[in-house]
C-alpha cells in the first residue's frame, strides 16, 4: 500500500470505519524471498532513512545535554510525596522525569547514599538520576524463594503451607505499595489461607506433594478456574469452566495460585519484558510464575531479572486453555529462581494432552556431551554497551568448561524471526481475535 493508504488505515481502523478481512491462503517462502529481492532497494532506502532519523535524534539529545543530565526540580514543581507509603527501611528515590529504574550501580546489601547515581530509562536514553534507598533492607524483605526448598520444608514439617501463605500475603502488601499493577486479578487472603490449610491437611494425610504450599502466579492469558481470563482486554474477558491442564497439574501437585498477572494485550507486545517481573516483583513474591513465549516473552524478561526462563520444546507442555497469540508457535513457560526449580516444574506439567493438537509425547533423553551455539562475533550486537559485551565474553569462557562452543551464522534465524512481524504469522495473530476485531475493534489497543 502507499503511504497515504497506510495513513488512512491508521486513522480509520480504531474507530471501526475499516475492517480487516482474514482469508485462508498459502504462504510460500520462495515467494516471500522473491518479494524481498524485488523490493530490496526500497527496503534498503527505508532502513537508511530510519537510521538517519535515529542518528539525528541522538545528536539532538547530545546537543541538549540529555545524556548526562542530572537535573533538579523547582520546588513548586516537585511531586507531592507526603501521601506515599513506603515499606519499612526504604526511602523514596526522586527524579525530575517519569521513568523506570533500569540499573542500580550498587550491589544488593550495599549502603546506597544520597547522590549515588541510578540509571533510568527515559525515551530510549539512559539518564543518571539521584536519590537514596536502603538496598539491604528491601532485599531482606523481598528475597527470592526456592520452590524446591519451600515444598521440602512443608513436607518435612519444618513449616506449614499456612505459614508460607502468610509470608506471601506480607510480601504482596509490601509490593502493592510499589507496583500494584502487576496483578489483573488476585485471590483474597481468606481464599489463599483456606487453600494453604487444605494443602497442610493433604500433607498430614500422607500425600507426597512435590509443590506443597508453593505460591504460583499465572499470566492472564492462561485459564485458571475461579479467575476471569482477560488477556488484558476487559471486553474479551470470560470465566473459564476449568483450569488449563498445565495449571491443573500444578495445583494437583500442591501449588497455590495467588492470582493472574498483567501482560501486553493478547500477549502481542514488542517490549521483551513483563510488567510483573520489573524490579524483581513476581519472582520475589511467589516462588515461580507461568508465562507464555511466542517470540521471546518467556526468556527475555528472565534474562533482565536474573531469573531462569524455561521454554519447553513445542508440544512438551499442553497449550490447551491458553488464549492464542500465534497458535502454531505458542508455548506456556515458567519463570523460576534457578534451573533446579525449572526441572521440578517441568517434571510436574510435561506430558501428552490429547485435547491439544500440537501436543507430543516427548520422552526425556539424557545428553552426555554439550554443544553450545553462539552467534558469530561479527553478528553480536551490543549497540555500544561495552559492559554487556565484556560480560558476554566472560560467560562464554565459563561455558566453554562445560561444553563445546560453536559459532553459528545467525542470518537465517534472523530472517525467520522477521516472519513473525512481517510474514504469515501476522495473519495468524489476527485470526486468533478475528471475532473481537470484527465486532468491537475499539476494545483493542492500537
Amino acid at each position: 500500500v502507499s503511504a497515504e493508504e497506510l495513513a488512512e488505515w491508521r486513522r480509520d481502523f480504531p474507530s471501526g470505519r475499516r475492517a480487516i478481512r482474514v482469508e485462508p491462503s498459502q504462504f510460500r517462502l520462495a515467494d516471500y524471498r522473491a518479494f524481498l529481492a524485488e523490493n530490496a532497494q526500497g527496503i534498503a532506502e527505508f532502513e537508511a532513512r530510519r537510521e538517519a532519523a535515529f542518528a539525528q535524534e541522538r545528536e539532538d539529545w547530545q546537543r541538549k545535554g540529555e545524556f548526562d543530565r542530572v537535573s533538579s526540580l523547582n520546588e513548586e514543581d516537585a511531586p507531592q510525596t507526603a501521601d506515599i507509603t513506603l515499606p519499612e527501611g526504604s526511602e523514596l528515590i526522586e527524579a525530575p522525569f517519569g521513568g523506570s529504574v533500569w540499573k542500580l550501580l550498587v550491589a544488593p546489601g550495599d549502603e546506597s547514599r544520597q547522590r549515588h547515581h541510578r540509571r533510568a530509562l527515559h525515551g530510549r536514553k539512559a539518564i543518571p538520576a539521584t536519590g537514596r534507598a536502603d538496598a539491604g533492607a528491601a532485599e531482606a524483605r523481598m528475597n527470592r524463594q526456592s520452590a524446591t526448598n519451600i515444598a521440602a520444608a512443608i513436607r518435612s514439617g519444618q513449616t506449614s503451607a499456612v505459614e508460607v501463605a502468610r509470608d506471601v500475603l506480607a510480601r504482596l502488601a509490601a509490593y502493592d505499595a510499589i507496583q500494584p499493577q502487576i496483578w489483573i486479578s488476585r485471590a483474597s487472603p481468606e481464599t489463599l489461607l483456606a487453600a494453604a490449610a487444605a494443602i497442610d491437611a493433604r500433607v498430614a494425610a500422607g500425600e507426597d506433594l512435590p509443590l506443597a504450599g508453593v505460591a504460583l502466579a499465572v499470566k492472564d492469558n492462561i485459564d485458571v478456574a475461579g479467575f476471569e481470563t482477560t488477556a488484558a482486554c476487559p471486553s474479551f474477558a470470560y470465566l473459564p469452566e476449568k483450569s488449563a491442564p498445565v495449571v491443573e497439574r500444578l495445583l494437583a501437585a500442591g501449588a497455590i495460585c495467588i492470582g493472574k498477572t498483567n501482560l501486553d494485550q493478547f500477549a502481542t507486545g514488542l517490549r521483551g519484558v513483563q510488567l510483573w517481573f520489573l524490579g524483581g516483583g513476581g519472582g520475589r513474591i511467589v516462588a515461580f510464575a507461568l508465562g507464555t513465549d511466542t517470540a521471546g516473552s518467556g526468556r527475555v524478561p528472565a534474562a533482565f531479572n536474573h531469573l531462569t526462563g524455561f521454554k519447553p520444546t513445542k508440544g512438551r507442555w499442553s497449550t490447551s486453555g491458553l488464549v492464542p497469540a500465534c497458535r502454531t508457535l505458542d508455548c506456556i513457560t515458567v519463570f523460576t529462581d534457578d534451573t533446579k526449580d525449572a526441572r521440578l516444574i517441568d517434571g510436574v506439567v510435561a506430558g501428552f494432552d490429547p485435547a491439544d493438537p500440537y501436543s507430543k509425547p516427548l520422552a526425556d533423553r539424557p545428553r552426555a556431551a554439550q554443544t553450545i551455539g553462539v552467534p558469530r562475533r561479527d553478528q553480536r550486537l551490543f549497540f555500544g554497551d561495552a559492559e554487556s559485551e565484556y560480560l558476554y565474553d566472560r560467560a562464554l569462557e565459563k561455558l566453554s568448561a562445560q561444553g563445546r562452543i560453536v559459532e553459528i551464522d545467525m542470518a537465517p534465524l534472523q530472517e525467520a524471526a522477521q516472519l513473525l512481524y512481517g510474514g504469515p504469522w501476522v495473519a495468524e495473530r489476527s485470526a486468533a481475535i478475528a471475532g473481537l476485531l470484527a465486532q468491537n475493534p475499539e476494545a483493542i489497543d492500537p
